[in-house]
């Protein structure tokens, strides 16, 4: 992860089970294992009271999105 963060710094946050990889940009940053950590992010991101009720929307609308093309 970098020291210090440049203006539009692009910075994902990845949740498979209990493994949350961090990016930033196009590069890998870290990975941690904790199930306790992953639950947490679900749960301030998509739970019922989310950070950014607009970022959950939206998020929800394309995870529906990718099940029907999936179909």
């Amino acid at each position: 992860m970098p020291q210090t963060l440049t203006a539009k710094t692009e910075i994902y946050i990845l949740v498979m089970g209990s493994t949350l990889t961090l990016q930033v940009d196009q590069e890998r940053a870290g990975r941690i294992e904790s199930n306790v950590l992953t639950r947490a992010v679900c749960e301030n991101y998509l739970g019922e009271k989310p950070v950014s009720p607009a970022m959950k929307k939206a998020a929800l609308v394309n995870f529906h999105n990718l099940l029907e093309k999936a179909k």
